[in-house]
């Protein structure tokens, strides 16, 4: 059994603004996103599954995909890191069908969520909205969708209680198993669960996943053709992202594209965040 793992910063406990990152504080991101990963490799340790699972694939999906330490993979001889940026599926790169699982940790919730700790959708200065088929979505949904392309489930995630009840909405997604790591105040304020209490909960759920059956739970099922639909936070980031040639402006802030493939839908998520943060406020 191989299971992926895809870390995001802004749902992990202790975290609460972009600010952290610079500095002295950028120990205390890090250490964050390296405590939430050593419970997960606890969890999966402490499991009837253990002897089961042959790779634990973690992918640094925050920023430049450059907090986590290689040195973490000390913690076990089956963990293996994917590191830096630009890269194909950015949150998800090297994703295949030879996965069982996919957790994802730190995530968040979607932008123009209220009360949801540093909310945004792949980026936070440019995208205002990110529609697929129709649906808001969220990072956690989108990378969910493009595991169910390899009929894989998303069954653990970790993250800010303002993504739990967008998750419960989902049908695809309600039966993850969720730990709350804390429950935002504002946007850049929020109230942390106590470190031990996310610690045991997360070694217990880990637990919990790997020791159910595969059918229990539900790969991501969207059908295309894929409409995407962004709607960015200005006229002149739209500009420069209607260069792309799929790219059809249906607004002036906003962007359609359709693929029937959405691995070309997903590229093209990452492609637009890169392109709109050139176009000027």
């Amino acid at each position: 059994m191989k299971i992926y793992i895809s870390m995001d910063m802004e749902g992990l406990a202790g975290t609460f603004n972009w600010e952290q990152e610079g500095g002295p504080d950028r120990k205390l991101v890090r250490q964050a996103m390296e405590n939430q990963l050593t419970w997960v490799v606890e969890g999966i340790r402490e499991s009837g599954a253990n002897e089961e699972v042959t790779e634990i694939t973690v992918a640094d999906s925050h920023g430049q995909g450059d907090t986590v330490t290689y040195a973490l993979t000390e913690l076990d001889e089956r963990l293996h890191l994917i590191s830096g940026c630009p890269r194909p599926s950015y949150m998800m790169p090297a994703l295949s069908d030879q996965y069982s699982q996919v957790f994802l940790l730190g995530y968040h919730g979607a932008a123009g969520s209220q009360q949801a700790s540093m909310d945004h959708t792949y980026s936070s200065r440019s995208i205002a909205t990110i529609k697929l088929n129709g649906v808001t979505m969220s990072e956690a949904q989108l990378n969910a969708v493009y595991a169910g392309t390899f009929d894989i489930p998303v069954t653990f995630v970790t993250g800010d209680e303002a993504l739990r009840l967008q998750l419960a909405e989902d049908e695809y997604l309600k039966g993850a198993t969720f730990v709350v790591t804390k429950e935002a105040i504002a946007r850049f304020s929020c109230k942390s669960r106590p470190l031990g209490i996310v610690r045991q909960e997360t070694k217990t759920a880990v637990a919990k996943v790997l020791s159910m059956k595969k059918e229990k739970f539900k790969p991501y099922e969207v059908k295309g053709p894929y409409e995407l639909v962004v709607d960015l936070t200005a006229s002149s980031k739209a500009d420069v992202v209607n260069l792309m040639p799929s790219a059809e402006r249906i607004g002036p802030r906003t962007i359609r594209i359709v693929q029937d493939d959405y691995h070309k839908i997903f590229d093209a998520i990452m492609a637009i965040a890169i392109l709109a943060g050139r176009g000027r406020l």
